[in-house]
């Protein structure tokens, strides 16, 4: 799963042609292709998730650090590139990217009970374009 999420960061901004563009469709593809294309891992996380407690905290921080915290890393020096490139201001490229994932997946996860049941695609692209648009709000470069 990590390994798809960092291909999917590479593939939207590893050259980015049109920000807005670019960010919506990672931003659809981020919300979208891993619950369709990993229904059984997001299954697993629906489980851990609800029985957490009775997991040793070791084994919890050890998923994170393998996936989740992977892939916000992986987007952190994304944002951080586009930081450098003019195209975006961050101070803080791993709170960006935490926010970045906040504005585009949790009402998505929400309304679809982490991926149980499904939403429609325009649903989905309203929310995402909605909170590609608050991201840049927030961090496009001026000017741009």
């Amino acid at each position: 799963m990590a390994d798809s999420q960092t291909d999917m960061i590479d593939r939207h901004l590893g050259e980015v042609h049109d920000l807005e563009s670019d960010l919506v469709a990672l931003g659809r593809e981020w919300v979208t292709i891993p619950t369709r294309v990993f229904a059984d891992h997001f299954a697993m996380v629906r489980q851990i998730n609800a029985e957490a407690a009775h997991f040793p905290q070791a084994a919890l921080d050890a998923r994170q650090e393998a996936g989740p915290r992977r892939v916000q890393h992986a987007l952190a020096d994304a944002f951080a590139r586009l930081d450098a490139s003019g195209l975006l201001r961050v101070g803080d490229p791993r709170r960006a990217a935490h926010h970045f994932a906040l504005l585009v997946g949790p009402e998505i996860s929400e309304r679809t009970f982490h991926g149980a049941v499904p939403l429609g695609d325009d649903e989905v692209s309203a929310i995402v374009t909605d909170g590609v648009a608050a991201f840049l709000d927030g961090y496009r470069a001026r000017g741009n």
